[in-house]
């Protein structure tokens, strides 16, 4: 079929236009109507994710980066292509999708204790943002094995109140002497309870055992070690342990080090490659914290030296050692 702006023809500034002549202006005005339709039609849309907990100790928070590994859509009719949403200000957006149906699925990390979630049938307009709100459950929830929260400088009340809300059991408290601490267990109104000595109460837990994030076997209990000083008080947290951090990602990992108040030393890839790591100092705190390489971000640790759990000086350098790839 030829194209009515082809047969467009130039006419002189007095000439008369004849009726067949202005039915072509006017089929060509309709076509080029038609072909911008078309145009935008074809303009790509975007997700915008945020990601929120159903459950826990804070429900309906929005999880952080280091909760998540990723955020992706890809096409309901070609699953085969994923798009990865970059982090912006809380929220994770997914940009430059054609038109159409999408699943959108987000993986938590493992230690977030969070499961993954898709959310499918998300319809991206022609140059448009769709707003998905994604709500992610507990894994015990989700029928697996509980996970040990994060009692990191909790007061020791507060984390043991965090404990029995899940319905976690309580294995021995001491401090970072070796001293046990005696605490109080009541089921008076049918849900556990425990209630730490008032002199003990805001002590802050310096780690747990087993750590943040790993699963609770049937019948195990979570050990508790607190500071010897309070959180008013100059003794400064002289011993941790060091945290899990097996199966994080890179950047995860040297999250988990600066939280635990340790640093990370030597960082290899299993093919012996070094990994030079970024230490960034906050301007106004001026605490340190450390960055990886962006291309080696999401690499998996495969081991730690120390190994987790192992009690440690504060500032002790960690060895890590990466996937390949």
């Amino acid at each position: 079929m030829p194209n009515p702006i082809d047969e467009l023809q130039e006419v002189s500034p007095h000439e008369t236009i004849t009726a067949e002549a202005w039915n072509k202006l006017i089929d060509a005005i309709q076509a080029l109507y038609q072909e911008l339709d078309a145009l935008q039609s074809q303009r790509p849309g975007w997700i915008v994710v945020s990601v929120r907990a159903e459950n826990g100790e804070e429900p309906g928070r929005e999880l952080t980066g280091s909760e998540i590994n990723t955020v992706a859509a890809s096409a309901t009719a070609d699953v085969a292509r994923t798009y990865i949403g970059r982090r912006v200000r809380g929220r994770y957006v997914i940009s430059s999708l054609p038109p159409g149906l999408y699943d959108v699925r987000v993986a938590p990390t493992i230690a977030s204790g969070f499961s993954p979630v898709v959310q499918r049938g998300v319809q991206v307009q022609p140059g448009s943002a769709t707003v998905v709100d994604a709500v992610v459950r507990r894994t015990e929830v989700a029928g697996l094995l509980p996970r040990v929260p994060d009692l990191f400088n909790r007061g020791l009340q507060e984390a043991l109140d965090l404990l029995a809300s899940r319905g976690l059991a309580l294995g021995q408290v001491l401090d970072a002497h070796g001293q046990a601490i005696p605490i109080t267990t009541s089921t008076e109104t049918g849900a556990i309870h425990y209630t730490a000595p008032p002199e003990f109460a805001d002590r802050p837990v310096i780690s747990s055992e087993p750590g943040e994030g790993m699963e609770l076997a049937p019948g195990a209990a979570v050990g508790l070690l607190i500071s010897t000083a309070g959180r008013g008080e100059v003794e400064p947290v002289s011993v941790v342990r060091v945290p899990e951090l097996f199966n994080r990602t890179l950047q995860d990992a040297l999250n988990a080090l600066t939280a635990a108040h340790l640093v990370p030393g030597a960082v290899l890839d299993v093919n012996g490659h070094s990994v030079a790591i970024t230490p960034v100092t906050d301007p106004t705190t001026g605490q340190m914290s450390y960055q990886a390489p962006a291309t080696l971000a999401a690499r998996r640790v495969v081991a730690s030296e120390p190994s987790a759990n192992v009690l440690v000086n504060v500032r002790q350098p960690v060895d890590l050692l990466i996937a390949a790839a």
